[in-house]
């Protein structure tokens, strides 16, 4: 029923063993005005330089991806990439929160929200605390990890924007879901599955105004 929706983008083994083992550490405060901001150097180093033709020729593997599961899907995705910038869209849509496109660590951030309350059954607006927070949490997590530096601009690219149209994925799907509840507790299950295959597991954590916090 639903395409497959595990996050197939590199390294997501490694920033979900980074984000867990962050969430586990205890009396870690994750807000951002406690944390000690990054140089700006690593800051930069979150940064990559989008290029249209590499633009495209993600979002036509995306779409290639999808066919395999769900031709239907493929179809319109195809239809939609070629008639509109959707990554453009989600920068008009996410700027007022402090999130860039073209910033790694923002499109994980976000990813990260958006299949946590997709799991819920649920993909209500982000609150500014939460985006901020979890903005903190993950920028922290890609910044600690000393494979992220080797990455280039491609590598950098492809991720970003394959954890975009994830999440645009997912918020659909809960539209689509809430008009046919039967399916809600399949999508449920299929947006934890995927997560899990990155190895972040959505059912150990709550969303709250402080970040992701653990519930054990």
């Amino acid at each position: 029923m639903f395409p497959n929706i595990a996050p197939d983008f590199a390294m997501a083994n490694l920033h979900a063993e980074i984000l867990n083992r962050k969430l586990e550490e205890e009396g870690r405060d994750t807000s951002p005005d406690s944390s000690a901001p990054a140089a700006r150097s690593d800051q930069a180093a979150l940064i990559y330089s989008p290029s249209p033709e590499r633009r495209r020729a993600n979002l036509a593997q995306f779409a290639a991806r999808t066919h395999a599961d769900n031709p239907e899907s493929a179809a319109q995705m195809e239809h939609l990439f070629a008639s509109t910038d959707v990554i453009e869209q989600f920068g008009a849509a996410l700027a007022p929160y402090g999130y860039s496109t073209d910033n790694v660590a923002d499109a994980y951030a976000f990813w990260w929200m958006t299949a946590w309350e997709g799991a819920q059954g649920s993909n209500r607006s982000f609150g500014r605390s939460e985006m901020q927070a979890v903005q903190a949490q993950s920028r922290d997590a890609l910044l600690s990890a000393p494979e992220f530096a080797r990455m280039g601009d491609a590598e950098k690219q492809q991720m970003a924007e394959a954890m975009l149209i994830q999440a645009a994925m997912i918020d659909g799907m809960v539209d689509m879901a809430k008009q046919q509840p039967d399916l809600m507790p399949q999508l449920r299950a299929a947006i934890l599955q995927g997560a899990r295959a990155s190895g972040l597991d959505l059912s150990q954590m709550a969303l709250t105004n402080e970040g992701f916090k653990p519930t054990n």
